[in-house]
Parts: structure tokens; C-alpha cells; sequence
């Protein structure tokens, strides 16, 4: 069986799939305020703010809900309305891009909803900075083989790939640091737009500087613990960032695989 410290690739890979089985819908999702009619639905809509509401019925099932938007009762249908609590809470993110809500199936019950706003919750941004860590040592792992590890080959590629202002503040940064007999390299001193720029330098994406400074205020509202959903166009950002970063993230494999 293979050690899960023998590389970051590894490490990183098994670490976003416990997180996204730690984190499931079941905690970033509420219990649901059901009605018995739409007059009760009407009035605690109106009390607590709620847009969606199960009816109960007479028979205690829901299988319908109340719209406070077009104020009617609408047919809840599973391919629509309803998913697992089962489901992690990585793969929320896509699931919500086209869905303001869900509601939640516990068993053959449902117990909850989600709103797109939930996705503000603590586990999901772990889940992204996890992921934006494995982008970041993903691309500095791809630049170290084209450098080595050797401090005067990087300083030499950073000064050579990235402006002057940028390249002296890298390496100010890493001397104060090794000064303090911090070990570390040049490389690991690059921020996030940085590292992005020269990932395109060696081909690993196409993404342009629009994109790159997008990514970057993205990070800072993960570290800064600000909300990351403010809108419901915002998912579609996420989205992007995912995707984006599994491509880069393959193709970094494929080029620390290959022939120097």
C-alpha cells in the first residue's frame, strides 16, 4: 500500500476526499419550517423570513411546498427539489449553480433545506482552501523542476520570468526569512497571481489576467473569512475555480511525470 506522505499529490488527493465525506449536507443545511396549509405557510413566511416552505398535509407527508416569491404551492419533484444528505459538501457547490435551493432527504424523509447562502458555512471554505493549498504546492512543485532546488537557479528564474518590483520583493522576503533560519526557498515565497502567471509561462493554463486577479481577491476572501456567497452568481466563480484548478493540478502531474 502506498504511504500517503510520500507526496504531496498524494497527501492532498486523500485529504480533500475525507473532507468532503466529514462534510456533508447535514451540516451546512437547516431543519425545514413546515406548514400544514398555504395559510400557515403565508404567515410564518411572513414571521421568519422563510421563502420556501414544505405542506405537510393531512397526511403528514410533504409533497408539496410553499413559494413566498410567487406565493403558490408547487409539486416538490426529486430530480428538482430534493437531494441526499449523503451528498458532500464540496459537490454542493456545483450542485447549487443552477439552484438557489434544495430540500434535504433523510431516508425517505425530508428534514431540511439549503439555501445557496449556506454555502457560506466554515466546512466549505476549509474544503476551498484545502483546495487552493494543493493548487499553490501543485504549481511551485512544477516550477521547482524547471529550476531545482537550488536558491540561485530559482532567484535567477524569478528575475528572469517576473518583474522587477515582484522579484526583489520575493527575494527580500526569503532572505529575511532565511535569516531566521526559516527553510524554505524562493519559490515558496510567490503569491497565488504570481504562481498563476508563470503556470501559464509553462503551458499548464490558459487562463487570462482577468481571471488571475479574480483568483487572487478570491483567496483573500477565504483567508480573511469573509462571506464567499454574496449573490448567487458568485457559485458560478467558484465553479470556475474548482474546474480551473483541477485542470491546472492534472496538468502538473503530467508535466512532473514527463522527460525533463
Amino acid at each position: 500500500m502506498k504511504n500517503k506522505t510520500q507526496s504531496h499529490e498524494y497527501t492532498f488527493d486523500y485529504i480533500l476526499e475525507q473532507l468532503n465525506r466529514m462534510f456533508q449536507l447535514m451540516d451546512i443545511s437547516k431543519p425545514i419550517c413546515s406548514a400544514s396549509n398555504i395559510e400557515d405557510a403565508r404567515f410564518k413566511s411572513k414571521d421568519k423570513g422563510f421563502t420556501h416552505i414544505p405542506i405537510t398535509g393531512n397526511e403528514k407527508q410533504i409533497r408539496e411546498y410553499y413559494d413566498a416569491k410567487t406565493d403558490k404551492i408547487i409539486p416538490i419533484r426529486l430530480g428538482m427539489h430534493v437531494v441526499s444528505d449523503g451528498i458532500g459538501g464540496m459537490e454542493a457547490i456545483p450542485l447549487m449553480s443552477d439552484k438557489e435551493f434544495f430540500f434535504v432527504l433523510t431516508g425517505n424523509e425530508i428534514t431540511r433545506n439549503i439555501h445557496f447562502t449556506d454555502l457560506n458555512s466554515p466546512y466549505i471554505s476549509i474544503g476551498l482552501y484545502a483546495k487552493l493549498n494543493y493548487l499553490e504546492v501543485s504549481i511551485r512543485s512544477a516550477i521547482r523542476k524547471v529550476t531545482g532546488n537550488g536558491e540561485t537557479e530559482q532567484i535567477k528564474y524569478l528575475k528572469a520570468n517576473l518583474s522587477k518590483k515582484e522579484s526583489n520583493d520575493i527575494i527580500n522576503h526569503y532572505f529575511s526569512k532565511k535569516d531566521k533560519d526559516l527553510h524554505i526557498d524562493p519559490v515558496n515565497e510567490l503569491y497565488i497571481n504570481q504562481e498563476l502567471h508563470l503556470a501559464r509561462k509553462l503551458n499548464l493554463t490558459q487562463i487570462n489576467n482577468t481571471t488571475i486577479d479574480e483568483l487572487k481577491n478570491m483567496r483573500n476572501s477565504l483567508l480573511h473569512f469573509s462571506d464567499i456567497i454574496r449573490s448567487h452568481e458568485d457559485i458560478d466563480r467558484w465553479v470556475r475555480f474548482l474546474n480551473e484548478s483541477d485542470r491546472i493540478i492534472k496538468n502538473v502531474k503530467e508535466f512532473l511525470n514527463s522527460n525533463p
